[in-house]
């Protein structure tokens, strides 16, 4: 299963339907918040699933948080701001295992990330509309046992370079207790 993940948007839905060309064909969306509007909108137009959360700057009704269980996995959706991101992941990387997950989708740093620890792959896919950052989200691949992740430069956006090397990397579910 191929899914596009897309963050931060705020009312950049051009730069949203340009990366979700450039994605490529997908099996659902995910849009994590900043603004939920945009994700309506996008679930309006495409003929895959679009799952969505709320972020800091949407006062539209819908939810913060969603579990997703994908091709064996269990994905936690939050935009971040109720655990502390960017300042910390650590009670991000909590609240997914408390919940049983083993990868966590999260955005509100506008900082494209993928991290591997403490048994959960983090995802950040970036933002779509600050000026100052790369223009980034992230295309996620699941097989039974397997997750895949990587961070996909908008083509022709500007802005400055990724703070750290994002290549792609896959990680081995962690089997749940």
């Amino acid at each position: 299963m191929r899914i596009a993940i897309l963050a931060d948007t705020h009312l950049s839905l051009d730069l949203a339907r340009q990366a979700l060309v450039q994605a490529g064909p997908v099996d659902a969306v995910v849009h994590l918040g900043d603004f939920y509007a945009d994700a309506l909108a996008l679930a309006s137009e495409l003929k895959v699933p679009v799952h969505a959360v709320r972020g800091n700057n949407d006062f539209e009704e819908g939810p913060y948080e969603l579990i997703l269980e994908m091709e064996g996995h269990r994905l936690f959706l939050t935009h971040g701001h109720f655990f502390e991101v960017p300042r910390t992941l650590e009670r991000l990387k909590e609240a997914v295992l408390l919940r049983d997950c083993s990868v966590a989708l999260f955005g509100h740093s506008h900082v494209a990330l993928i991290e591997r620890g403490s048994g959960v792959l983090l995802v950040n896919p970036g933002a779509l509309f600050f000026p100052e950052t790369l223009k980034t989200f992230a295309l996620l691949e699941l097989q039974p046992g397997q997750v895949e992740a990587r961070i996909v430069p908008l083509d022709g956006a500007g802005g400055n370079k990724l703070k750290n090397n994002f290549s792609t990397r896959s990680a081995q579910r962690t089997p749940s207790k």
